[in-house]
Parts: C-alpha cells; sequence; structure tokens
C-alpha cells in the first residue's frame, strides 16, 4: 500500500512538474514578445503603473527581459525534474519485471519429469524432503536424485541436508 501511494505521489509530482514547464514556455514566449516590442505590453502596464504616470520604455523592457530568463530557468528546471522522475519511474517498473523474471521459469526448458516434481512442490508450500517427494511422485530415488541434480542446475530448486535425507526448497516457479 505504501509503494502504491508513493507510486502515485510521484506521478501527481511528474505530471505538475511537466504542466508548470508548460506554463513557464509559454511565459517565456510572451515575455520575449514583450521584449522584442520594446516592453509595450498592455497588462504589464496596468499591473506596474506607479500613481498616474507610466513606467519608462527601458524599465518595461528590462522587466520583460527578467521575465524571459526567470521562465526559461523554471522551463528547464521543471522539464529536468520531471525527466528525472519519470526516469525513476521507468527504472522502478524495469526493476520490477527483472524480478518477477528471476523468480519465474519457462515450463518449455523442463523435462515433463521435471515439471511433475515442480508441480509436486508447489502444491506442497514450495518445500519438502527428497523422501516426501519420492513417496508422493511414485518415482525412483535414484530417478528423483537425478532430476533434482538437474533442477539445481537450472537453479529452481535448491537442496539442504536434512537428518539422513534432503530438504528441497523451491526457488522458480513456472510461468502461467
Amino acid at each position: 500500500m505504501v509503494k502504491h501511494n508513493e507510486t502515485k505521489f510521484q506521478n501527481t509530482v511528474m505530471v505538475i512538474a511537466f504542466l508548470y514547464a508548460g506554463i513557464s514556455f509559454i511565459l517565456g514566449l510572451l515575455s520575449l514578445w514583450m521584449y522584442f516590442r520594446g516592453g509595450d505590453s498592455v497588462l504589464l502596464q496596468r499591473m506596474l503603473v506607479t500613481g498616474k504616470t507610466a513606467l519608462p520604455v527601458l524599465m518595461m523592457q528590462r522587466i520583460s527581459l527578467v521575465l524571459v530568463i526567470v521562465s526559461f530557468c523554471s522551463f528547464v528546471i521543471s522539464l529536468l525534474s520531471g525527466m528525472a522522475l519519470m526516469k525513476v519511474k521507468e527504472h522502478h517498473i524495469v526493476k520490477e519485471v527483472e524480478k518477477k523474471a528471476e523468480n519465474e521459469i519457462s515450463e518449455d526448458v523442463l523435462l515433463p519429469e521435471e515439471k511433475k516434481v515442480v508441480h509436486i512442490l508447489e502444491d506442497n508450500d514450495d518445500a519438502m524432503t527428497q523422501k516426501e517427494l519420492v513417496n508422493e511422485s511414485k518415482l525412483s530415488k535414484v530417478k528423483i536424485h537425478r532430476i533434482l541434480k538437474r533442477l539445481e542446475t537450472k537453479k529452481v530448486v535448491k537442496k539442504f541436508s536434512y537428518g539422513m535425507t534432503n530438504r528441497i526448497k523451491l526457488i522458480k516457479k513456472l510461468k502461467k
């Protein structure tokens, strides 16, 4: 639940960063337009009129230049932060897929007897003794030993010493 809320928050912040980048870009273009018009902007003059006198043209041009610089900087910063958040999200997704792929194996790479052993282990909470596996599979001790050896080399199971027998732990599940 915490990861879900964290991801949701990251997505929201990423969207806000990109929206702010767009707004900053538009404001930068408007400020640039005002700068090239010599600072002649009715809106800017209405906001900055002191008393009854209008600000000089040079002052208006400087204000519009400052707005261009500030808008451009905020555009770049918000765009880069949005892209960084997107990269983090992409990295997180790739990591999850790789983690999932690590714990699964395709049925195509297993022989029928190996699949049978893996299914028996899955039905028994992914672990059981080798003796129990022999009894449940109806295969000989030697056959089970050889199958387990192949599954160990494929890193599907892990064998642990358990008294006079071995404890078999399923590491990778079958892909469905």
